[in-house]
């Protein structure tokens, strides 16, 4: 892709960057485990059909606030689970709705592209998608709602850099199935906004950052986006980089932690970047709050006071086995493989990767001294876990390497 498409049509580049612009995630879990060929991220179907399933009154909980086109009793579905048996057993009618959805990058998240209403509906899926089962529950739909609402308030508070931003997950639909071992299984949805909060506006285009680095695979000769964004500057790749891709980034991860007690999981999913029209980052934008972590012991550690509503669903404290391991893997593992080592190697001399890496590796340090000591594992390695299917019901064989990169 180039960026001259993107400028031109910022909505239809980043709709198409969702999906062709994507080398997938570095676990190779990403096309063994997806959707149907109908409705792949990675496939021809341009959009399709939103289903629903109708469901009584008394087996369903809203929460938050809920689009105007959602009808009562019903419970928006995807594609493949229109034939799930969980889903067969229990509902009334399915029926497709008039609303035209196109897959993101995430293959359970669509968005509408209704002319009237837009967003996106995060869906539950009943089975593997990359390496994890895409159930959404009731507390995972509670999650999203309260990491929304702290966020709402660090805004309103101006605690967090201007640069900062996320796509607000206000709402969710759970209903509530029978099974046939007699325990009730939970069906949610979650509704996100369609544009960064709070608004930036010399926001020309955004692009999720995996699109900084991946191949378009229907143009691979078209250089990475990156290297194109620093083809406009009068500065060196490593100095731009450093200064509107790297830092924005590390500073938002690390002010979450130390004003909200927030560990984002910032894979390159989860991360859109927002730049003007001469390539300058105008916004940092977060999303996918399912899977933050919400760190008691650091609130309590730093003063903050937070009181997170969704507790104890993903409330992580110093008592658990994996609570330093954890942060390093998140902050190691998850954002430096996945984000700052890509976007460092699209350097293409070795002296200024280098040098780069090194920036990058003393700006992590100074937060971390602003950390307690225990926030980090005490053996000085960084840590991530086999590249396995991962199994919620044991402990994650997580494996330690040494000399952290980034901090």
């Amino acid at each position: 892709m180039l960026l001259r498409e993107i400028a031109g049509r910022p909505t239809i580049a980043r709709r198409y960057m969702e999906r062709y612009v994507n080398n997938g995630s570095p676990s190779g879990f990403t096309h063994k485990y997806t959707s149907s060929p109908e409705t792949s991220p990675f496939g021809p179907t341009p959009s399709f059909p939103l289903p629903t399933a109708s469901l009584p009154d008394f087996l369903i909980e809203d929460l938050g606030g809920l689009p105007d086109w959602l009808c009562p009793g019903q419970i928006p579905l995807h594609p493949d689970m229109a034939r799930e048996e969980l889903i067969i057993s229990n509902v009334g009618n399915i029926n497709d709705t008039p609303l035209q959805v196109t897959p993101t990058a995430s293959a359970r998240t669509v968005e509408v592209i209704d002319p009237t209403y837009n967003g996106f509906v995060k869906l539950s899926y009943k089975g593997l998608l990359g390496r994890v089962d895409r159930q959404i529950s009731r507390s995972h739909a509670l999650a999203a709602i309260d990491v929304t609402s702290i966020l709402d308030r660090a805004t309103k508070e101006q605690i967090l850099p201007t640069v900062f931003s996320f796509l607000r997950e206000s709402g969710a639909r759970v209903g509530s199935l029978n099974t046939s071992n007699g325990k009730r299984y939970e069906w949610g949805t979650v509704f996100r906004e369609i544009d960064p909060f709070p608004r930036q506006a010399s926001t020309a285009f955004l692009i999720p950052v995996f699109s900084l680095f991946a191949s378009d695979v229907n143009a691979p000769a078209h250089p990475p986006l990156l290297n194109q964004l620093c083809e406009l500057q009068e500065l060196p790749a490593d100095e731009y980089l450093f200064h509107n891709v790297i830092t924005p980034t590390v500073v938002c991860y690390f002010e979450l932690l130390l004003t909200c007690a927030l560990q984002f999981e910032c894979n390159a999913q989860n991360v859109v970047l927002g730049f003007d029209s001469k390539g300058n980052v105008t916004t940092v934008a977060f999303r996918d709050f399912e899977s933050v972590d919400k760190d008691l012991s650091l609130s309590e550690h730093l003063k903050l006071g937070m009181v997170f509503s969704s507790s104890p669903f993903k409330c992580v404290h110093r008592d658990l086995y994996n609570y330093s391991t954890k942060h390093s893997f998140m902050y190691d593992f998850k954002l430096g493989e996945y984000i700052l080592s890509p976007i460092i190697a699209t350097v293409p001399e070795e002296t200024a990767r280098s040098r780069l890496a090194k920036r990058t590796k003393d700006l992590g340090k100074s937060y971390v001294d602003r950390l307690p000591p225990s926030f980090f594992p005490s053996d000085g390695q960084w840590y991530s876990y086999a590249n396995v299917v991962v199994d919620k019901t044991t402990q994650r064989p997580y494996f330690g390497t040494p000399e952290p990169k980034y901090r």
